[in-house]
This record gives structure tokens, C-alpha cells and sequence, in this order.
């Protein structure tokens, strides 16, 4: 008594044909479903980043020369980095 039938060696190749391109439509289902993971994903970043930056209005340069002429001069007593403030001595 067989249990099982013999197995059949002349169409081998076509068998792991077709295996291999089921687990290439597998993979290549994966990928895409990735893909547009990532896509909604950057699609998500371009639109905080669209709410978040506004356009400046003036160039850096006009802005600082603004700021320079319109604040107190209490303002630039500040020291800078590492160096020692005039009341601290």
C-alpha cells in the first residue's frame, strides 16, 4: 500500500518556476505596500511643514537692520558668550 504518489521529477522546473514567481509577486506586494507607507508618510511631513514655516516677510539682512534700529540699547548690553557683563566686574 502507497501512501503517497511517487513524486513526479519531470515537471520539477516548471514547479519551482511558479514558486519562485509567487514569492516574487509576494515580495514585490510587500515593497508596494511599503512604498506607499513611506509616501503617506512624507505626504504627512510636507503638510506640518507647510503649517508650521511661514514665508518671511523681509530679507535677514533688513530684518536685523530693523531690529538694530528699533530696540533699546539695553538690549545690545548683553554679553556675549564667554565674555563678562560690565556690572558683574
Amino acid at each position: 500500500m502507497m501512501l503517497f504518489a511517487p513524486l513526479d521529477f519531470a515537471h520539477g522546473h516548471t514547479r519551482a518556476d511558479r514558486h519562485r514567481a509567487a514569492r516574487l509577486a509576494l515580495l514585490r506586494g510587500r515593497m508596494l505596500k511599503r512604498m506607499r507607507k513611506l509616501d503617506d508618510a512624507a505626504d504627512e511631513v510636507e503638510q506640518a511643514a507647510m503649517f508650521w514655516w511661514k514665508p518671511p516677510t523681509t530679507l535677514p539682512v533688513e530684518a536685523f537692520r530693523d531690529a538694530m534700529c528699533s530696540s533699546s540699547s539695553a538690549a545690545f548690553a548683553m554679553p556675549v558668550r564667554g565674555e563678562r557683563s560690565p556690572s558683574s566686574g
